[in-house]
């Protein structure tokens, strides 16, 4: 069977705003961007493993890889719930430090 490789659709026009709001180092080659895109009229929170593969981690130099997740911004409440939610686990578990929590 062949199938044709999944592609985005073809946008109609330029995003209307596209926002970095953070680039996290996830280890010596790969960094995790966080924006929020508008893409064919819908708002998403786009989270992305971005790439050097000359081994330099030159940041001009970054390429999206196939790690990839977008969700629709309605999604962001239950999302930020569960990652906080996650953070408290791993503080119980020892898996990070139990420096005081951040006021919301």
């Amino acid at each position: 069977m062949n199938l044709a490789p999944h592609t985005a659709p073809q946008m109609a026009r330029a995003p209307s705003y596209r926002h970095k709001i953070a680039s996290l180092r996830k280890n010596s080659m790969e960094r995790i961007d966080v924006t929020l895109e508008e893409y064919n009229g819908t708002d998403l929170l786009n989270i992305a493993v971005v790439r050097d593969s000359t081994g330099s981690h030159t940041l001009n130099r970054m390429k999206e890889t196939a790690r990839y997740v977008s969700v629709g911004v309605r999604l962001l409440p239950q999302l930020i719930e569960a990652l906080a939610t996650a953070e408290h686990k791993a503080r119980e578990m020892n898996l990070i430090s139990h420096a005081p929590e951040r006021s919301q």
